[in-house]
């Protein structure tokens, strides 16, 4: 076993073995990164290639055509303030190169954690899932898999340990009794389990009590309150706020036993109630129409009734003790606009909407980020023998949280990548 780094690699003639850069062995798939592929046709060598290679020598993946696009984007998040990306799209292939780069020192790039996704049969049909799929048939590789009662689940885990994978986000059609098996298996196997907050069928406190360590988007606690829960997930972006009220006693209930489980809350506050968010903009014309027209006189007023409903539950969640990491769904990217990643929206709206103290807000991005990612060992807080991963700030951010826009310089592994031409 060796790692493969910069090597010319000769497709047609023999594979490098090698630990990726998460130190697990590769059993039944080869991930190679960061080598140059020559095309034996002609074309012109392609560099930086990845590639899974299967044991039957099928090869998923070779460096993503909008490299580019890319590159632009990992840099603006590293110089964002951001070292450390907890990925949950599924799209393995499509990262495996930049996995690579973000764990080198030098490499003005995140580290990436990527997850395998899980669902049940249907929800392989969503056009997400077909794109990252890769030419692979949906659900049955190590990175995106199927799951059903007749699935192999320790198998089926067991492929995404062996390409590396971090965790697993289990997203939706996928009953109480699957998320139960599969959330033991993956335990079993050495990883985190993460999960979107209503599975369908599967309710939030099903989840918890299933054991899922972390869950993704208050918006979708309103399902808790259904009777019966729905069966298909394209529902999730239609929860009824009007109807069932944020301090209900079942949204009680279930802030209470995922306070008493310790699991962390991806709250996601953002995404669902910013307008100028790529995802609010579609979102909230869904909200517009998702309640009964009896229930409320002027239908624009939906979308607020839905983000004051997650405002005020992520600030109960807060009250009442549990862990929240902040996160975003939606990076940002300075080829629309952006100056920021928008993880500093976040932990502002914590602050603003939510009842966090700024050093709460901080937290949530540092120390309790890293702990829904399981690298808190290492990263995530100021300790002696901690990785140094610092962002230096032209001023306070305790006093005025909007200070974590004024970097000053990013410190990744401890090499320094130091802002150029910073506005204030």
């Amino acid at each position: 076993m060796k790692i493969a780094n910069n090597i010319l690699f000769l497709l047609l003639l023999f594979y490098f073995l090698f630990r990726n850069c998460l130190l697990r062995k590769v059993v039944q798939s080869t991930l190679l990164f960061n080598f140059t592929l020559i095309d034996g046709n002609g074309g012109n060598p392609r560099p930086n290639c990845g590639l899974i290679i299967n044991d039957k020598g099928k090869i998923y993946n070779t460096r993503p055509q909008n490299a580019t696009h890319m590159d632009i984007l990992l840099s603006f998040a590293l110089y964002g303030g951001i070292t450390s990306i907890r990925d949950m799209g599924g799209d393995v292939p499509f990262l495996l190169p930049y996995v690579s780069l973000g764990f080198l020192p030098k490499i003005p790039y995140p580290r990436i954690y990527y997850s395998c996704l899980i669902g049940g049969p249907d929800f392989m049909l969503d056009p997400r899932v077909q794109q990252a799929a890769h030419g692979t048939v949906p659900g049955t590789t190590g990175w995106l898999r199927s799951i059903t009662n007749t699935t192999d689940i320790p198998a089926a885990i067991k492929s995404a340990v062996d390409i590396g994978v971090t965790g697993i986000k289990i997203y939706a059609d996928l009953d109480k009794n699957l998320t139960v098996a599969i959330t033991k298996e993956a335990k079993k196997q050495g990883l985190r389990i993460w999960a979107h907050s209503a599975i369908f069928p599967t309710k939030p406190s099903e989840e918890v009590a299933a054991g899922i360590e972390v869950l993704s988007h208050t918006a979708y606690f309103v399902f808790e309150s259904y009777d019966p829960m729905p069966q298909n997930y394209k529902v999730r972006f239609n929860g009824d706020y009007v109807n069932h009220s944020y301090n209900s006693q079942n949204i009680t209930n279930l802030l209470q036993m995922i306070k008493q489980a310790d699991v962390i809350l991806d709250a996601t506050v953002y995404v669902f109630t910013e307008p100028d968010s790529i995802r609010a903009n579609s979102y909230f014309s869904m909200f517009r129409s998702s309640a009964s027209t009896a229930s409320h006189n002027n239908d624009l007023d939906f979308p607020r009734i839905g983000q004051q409903w997650i405002f005020n539950v992520t600030r109960n969640a807060h009250e009442l003790g549990i862990r929240i990491c902040a996160g975003t769904d939606d990076l940002g990217s300075s080829e629309l606009g952006d100056k920021f990643p928008n993880i500093h929206k976040e932990i502002e709206l914590f602050v603003h909407e939510c009842g966090f103290s700024p050093l709460e807000a901080i937290t949530s991005a540092t120390k309790t980020a890293s702990q829904a990612i399981g690298i808190d060992k290492y990263y995530g807080t100021i300790e002696p023998g901690k990785v140094a991963d610092l962002v230096i700030l032209y001023d306070d951010p305790s006093i005025n949280i909007t200070n974590t826009r004024k970097v000053y310089s990013v410190i990744k592994q401890g090499v320094f990548y130091t802002i150029p031409n910073q506005t204030l």
